[in-house]
């Protein structure tokens, strides 16, 4: 190789995982490191017995260790490497984001071979956000070539979060290049426009990995009463009255993110009067309200942050999914979501089950919803699949609802 690299030694038998091609490295896998990398430093992987496997960046101060950023041991990594990965993300969107869209994930961590880095695109801005050592490294490098290869206006960045700390970064929010976006940017979505709060709304400013949820909630829609939990700025309503909708009834418990649906109605030229706003915890709203619906979305913020929140965040989606089948009407159904990285898919789906047997229902599952597919992963990181969802319908009641 004509670059030499630190490296970082696996245990026997630790290779397995690098070679079917996850691309983290536990530190408890880690038998001798070589060289006194720095933390965000990148390294050359090596088996136990002393074959390159991949590099990497490298953090001795999280349990993950080592993320992977090229399978390719003699592989230079400079800037050149990365402006390949960021054209390379650049062409994927071009050919699946939807005409009339001009908000997308551009880069998306590990799925795009750049861990750690997350850009989202709002109309002629970028909003970054940096999540491991190895980036942060590589920050005015990566600022620039995104600048270069995107010809935005500005690049606005949110960093901050407990995967940043544990990465040993302090959080950073501010513009980075270019202009400082507006309080308001708008945006739009299949042709539909929203108005996007960069700089203090939620994640980046709006929910982009909904969006082909947000047209499938549009076609179940025709003619039904509908209940939109956690409904924030009211996406998935205005789909739903898109999509012809009777009613839709929208519940959040931040006033604030509801008085913006009322100007999202508008913008689309839809009519209020088909509309209620209901300022509530969905919890509460769900246990009080006696409404029958024939179609109810569940987007709930992340109950589980850490594996530490695991149980009471099952016990918080079992609750919630228990609360929403007994308001469900004959033949309706059930949108419900999970956005939390500490929670498998599987793992939510037996927290349903469970939701299921609590309210009385014989339930049937219509499909399994992710993120669209600007939010890509590496086929064997299931970790990064954080947004799960199923359609679900009952198939009969044991129990008075």
């Amino acid at each position: 190789m004509s670059v030499r690299y630190p490296t970082v030694v696996l245990q026997a038998g630790r290779e397995k995982a690098i070679l079917k091609g996850h691309p983290w490295v536990f530190s408890g896998g880690i038998k001798e490191v070589r060289g006194s990398p720095e933390a965000g430093e990148v390294v050359l992987i090596l088996a136990s017995d002393g074959s390159p496997l991949a590099l990497g960046f490298y953090n001795a101060h999280c349990d993950i260790a080592v993320r992977v950023i090229s399978r390719h041991p003699e592989a230079e990594i400079n800037e050149k490497f990365w402006r390949l990965r960021i054209r390379c993300a650049l062409a994927l969107r071009k050919r699946i984001v939807p005409e009339d869209t001009t908000a997308f994930r551009l880069v998306n961590a590990e799925g795009d071979g750049i861990p750690g880095l997350v850009v989202d695109r709002y109309a002629d801005f970028l909003v970054i956000s940096i999540e491991t050592a190895g980036v942060e490294r590589l920050r005015e490098a990566i600022v620039r070539l995104l600048a270069e290869e995107t010809q935005v206006q500005g690049i606005y960045e949110r960093s901050s979060g407990q995967a940043r700390g544990r990465e040993g970064l302090p959080e950073r929010q501010g513009t980075l290049w270019g202009k400082e976006p507006s309080e308001e940017i708008e945006i739009r979505e299949y042709g539909n426009r929203f108005f996007v709060d960069v700089k203090t709304g939620q994640k980046t400013g709006f929910f982009l990995d909904q969006r082909e949820n947000r047209r499938t909630f549009q076609n179940l829609s025709a003619q039904a009463r509908v209940l939109n939990c956690f409904s924030y700025t009211g996406a998935f309503s205005v789909y739903a009255l898109k999509g012809g909708a009777s009613e839709v009834v929208s519940v959040d418990i931040s006033e604030k993110a509801l008085q913006m649906i009322d100007r999202h109605l508008d913008v689309n030229g839809l009519d209020r009067r088909a509309h209620r706003s209901i300022c509530a915890d969905v919890f509460d709203y769900l246990r009080h309200d006696k409404t029958k619906y024939e179609l109810i979305c569940l987007d709930p913020p992340p109950f589980a942050r850490t594996r530490g929140d695991l149980k009471p965040a099952l016990r918080g989606y079992r609750d919630i999914n228990r609360l929403a089948l007994k308001r469900l009407a004959d033949n309706g159904l059930l949108v419900t979501f999970s956005c939390s990285g500490a929670v498998d898919e599987e793992t939510f789906f037996h927290a349903v089950s469970q939701a299921t047997r609590e309210a009385g229902c014989v339930v049937k599952l219509l499909a399994r919803l992710g993120p669209a597919g600007d939010h890509p992963i590496q086929l064997v990181h299931p970790e990064g699949r954080y947004l799960k969802g199923l359609i679900l319908t009952v198939l009969e009641r044991h129990e008075q609802a």
